[in-house]
């Protein structure tokens, strides 16, 4: 009778580890599956967002080449006329030349010391 009753502790015992087993593994399959679950959002969110910033980006960068097709078919003229004069100051012409080489020749300036 003894045997017997250690027997059957002994099932019941391997049963109640059997369970707990089966249950632990449902738990690691469950939190399994809600990682999974995690990375597909966290994933879907970030495709998201990286579309909508290279969306932004690309609007942006199709705007400055407008803004500058524009500037350069309306304004660039204008400014590179307007460069070229403030250049042009320092110019010499060609009634002034001669007198600007006496000049230089009479006061000659060292380029080293």
């Amino acid at each position: 009778m003894y045997a017997a009753d250690l027997r059957r502790q002994w099932e019941g015992e391997r049963k109640k580890a059997l369970n707990l087993q089966k249950q632990r593994q449902a738990a690691a399959k469950l939190r399994q599956e809600r990682f999974v679950e995690r990375r597909k959002k966290l994933r879907t969110e970030r495709q998201a967002a990286q579309a909508d910033a290279r969306a932004k980006f690309d609007k942006r960068i199709r705007g400055k080449q407008a803004s500058n097709q524009v500037r350069k078919s309306v304004g660039g003229a204008h400014i590179r006329r307007e460069v070229l004069l403030e250049q042009s100051k320092n110019w010499i012409k060609a009634e002034n030349l001669d007198m600007r080489i006496e000049e230089a020749l009479d006061n000659p300036v060292p380029l080293a010391k």
